[in-house]
């Protein structure tokens, strides 16, 4: 396989959102854990993964602007900006 492909493989699909007090989150890799941030750099949640693809959890928080820090099973990790409205 060319380093492209090989890319192309490792590379993760994420969706995450909050929508009516609840965190969603749907990959293709496994996830070990999630941590929410605010804007100040806070941390206001955390999630374990339990190796799932497919994750929902309570986010009773105010209304603002997040930063999700998504660690997978690989040793990988990837971030997701949130906005609860």
């Amino acid at each position: 396989l060319s380093i492209r492909r090989q890319r192309q493989m490792c590379k993760e699909t994420v969706t995450a959102f909050i929508n009516n007090n609840i965190f969603s989150l749907a990959t293709n890799k496994e996830v070990k854990s999630i941590q929410i941030f605010d804007l100040a750099g806070r941390l206001v949640a955390s999630i374990d993964g339990k190796k799932q693809k497919n994750i929902s959890s309570d986010f009773n928080n105010s209304k603002a602007i997040y930063l999700a820090k998504i660690y997978f099973v690989d040793g990988t990790i990837t971030s997701q900006k949130l906005i609860n409205k």
